[in-house]
């Protein structure tokens, strides 16, 4: 190539290429050049290329059946190895393990947590349950014979651990007997002075299913722990005499499982503990009461001093009659000691509009007397009422109360923590809330030898003030500590009204604002804080 001079290059059109072309059948196209193709994606057959003759025939895509594969690997047992607890198989609250043997002589093993899943009597060797019928007799029944029964329920638990009442009423004091199921069918009922107890004695474990109604006058109610027990049960519905569930002295119970309501006559109690009882309840489904539902002491017994967890859906208090004079609100604890400790994991509904005495509040505490090892009474779940969500009292009364919920009253005060006592005695009490939206009708009390703490609450209420805080003739002085909290206050009045004289409450705000000025005699402890500034301005 000489300086200055190019080769010629020439450029030849290539031909077009072919197109794939795919849909469900045989190909319909005809608008398509030649040497074009086409899959039809339901019988999977090839077509093309395509020529004036048209798409041809197709040509299947699927190869011919593969050979047998190779023997797998199967199972040839799955058997039980161990127990964790050293145990029989299937122990309740224990583990067990199984190994699983295959064909190649390979293992893999795998646990199993058992339960205390419910007993289908269906599924019961009926050569060894002992019946009850109101026609039967103790003398000549015989163990699996349906047609001779037992009278009594007392006689057939000591003749086996499985007994199925059949429909009827039974005036009996039952003796729980340690290993034994009762079942009791559609119909049955526990009548008259007939209640269940289990006599002070070694550990028991103890089923009572099935379908049970209890109409008991017994005083010492329709079911009276007074060792240690586990229970599971299933009651329909319990009026008792004086209480339901009663859990006295240094009784231990575990129990699990449905009780859906109780009544009495008034003044009556749903489940009642004492002294230093020792309690966890699981309930799978809500507990409605036409009194109060859950009291810790009772009239003038010991203050409580044990540990209770509760578990439930809800806790409910009807409507359905007016609560008397020493009933004492949906959940009371009317009596506490130092060592005590609850955990309510439930929500509280107070539905009740008429009382015979004071307004008492879904959650009800007086007569604490913490010393310096306070435990403490927790409340995880919502408070919603007619009456007070919260109400405590005493002058005396020591003790710390946290609430994760919120609360909502629709005819009272949300937080009612007034003190009646005796003037000069000073009662320290801890009310701790966290999360909580408070909605009151009135206006909340804040009373004086409190110490409150708000921690990321929202807080309203219809009346003047948003709170009261209020002596009651007791000389000493409280704290409010508002941390992340709003007021959706109407406006008008003060955030806390003082007293116009008597103990000072002394406040201090962090992040929290309130459309409404403090009240008088309401000190506040962060330096900066103008008093009765109608916005708190927010502080870190």
């Amino acid at each position: 190539m000489s300086e200055g001079c190019c080769d010629t290059i020439t450029l030849f059109k290539g031909e077009d290429g072919r197109t794939i072309y795919n849909g469900s059948g045989a190909p319909t196209l005809t608008t398509v050049n030649e040497g074009d193709f086409y899959i039809d994606t339901t019988a999977w057959e090839i077509y093309g290329p395509y020529s004036v003759s048209g798409w041809g025939t197709g040509t299947s895509l699927i190869g011919p059946a593969g050979g047998v594969g190779p023997q797998g690997n199967g199972i040839v047992s799955t058997l039980w190895t161990s127990n964790s607890g050293g145990q029989p198989q299937g122990t309740v609250g224990t583990t067990d393990t199984y190994t699983i043997t295959y064909t190649d002589a390979t293992t893999n093993t795998f646990t199993v947590t058992n339960g205390s899943a419910a007993i289908d009597p269906n599924t019961w060797d009926m050569t060894a349950v002992a019946f009850v019928d109101t026609a039967g007799n103790d003398g000549t029944a015989i163990v699996g014979d349906g047609n001779l029964p037992y009278l009594t329920i007392n006689a057939a638990a000591a003749a086996s651990s499985m007994v199925l009442i059949k429909p009827g009423s039974y005036n009996e004091t039952i003796s729980f007997v340690d290993g034994v199921t009762y079942y009791f069918m559609p119909g049955s009922k526990l009548t008259g002075t007939g209640y269940f107890t289990d006599v002070a004695s070694t550990a028991k474990v103890c089923r009572v299913l099935g379908s049970l109604e209890i109409t008991s006058t017994s005083t010492n109610g329709a079911l009276l722990i007074d060792s240690d027990i586990d229970l599971h049960f299933e009651f329909d519905h319990i009026t008792g005499g004086s209480q339901a569930l009663f859990a006295a002295k240094t009784a231990k119970l575990r129990a699990y499982g449905r009780f859906i309501s109780t009544s009495g006559a008034q003044n009556a109690f749903g489940i009642s503990f004492r002294d230093s009882t020792d309690v966890q309840i699981t309930l799978t489904e809500g507990y409605e009461s036409e009194h109060t539902a859950l009291f810790f002491r009772a009239g003038s017994e010991a203050s409580y001093s044990g540990s209770c967890i509760f578990n439930s859906p809800y806790i409910k208090t009807l409507s359905t009659s007016p609560l008397g004079a020493t009933e004492k609100g949906t959940v009371a604890i009317d009596g506490f000691s130092a060592t005590a400790f609850i955990e309510l994991n439930t929500n509280l509904i107070n539905e009740a509009t008429t009382y015979t005495g004071f307004h008492r509040g879904a959650l009800f505490i007086a007569n604490a007397s913490f010393d310096g090892t306070r435990k403490g009474i927790y409340l995880n779940g919502n408070i919603v009422a007619n009456d007070h969500g919260i109400h405590t009292e005493d002058a005396s009364s020591y003790f710390d109360l946290y609430i994760n919920g919120d609360i909502t009253s629709t005819a009272q005060s949300a937080i009612e923590t007034s003190i009646k006592g005796v003037v000069g005695v000073v009662g320290s009490a801890n009310v701790i809330i966290r999360g909580s939206k408070i909605v009151s009708k009135v206006s909340n009390q804040l009373g004086s030898g409190r110490n409150y703490t708000f921690m990321d609450c929202s807080i309203y209420s219809d009346a003047l003030n948003v709170f009261d805080y209020v002596q009651y003739g007791l000389p000493s002085p409280a704290t409010a500590y508002f941390y992340n909290c709003i007021s959706e206050d109407n406006g008008v009045g003060e955030f806390i009204q003082g007293v116009p004289v008597g103990p000072v409450l002394t406040t201090g705000w962090w992040n929290t604002v309130s459309p409404v000025a403090l009240g008088t005699n309401v000190v506040d402890a962060i330096v900066g804080y103008t008093v009765n500034a109608n916005i708190v301005v927010p502080k870190n």
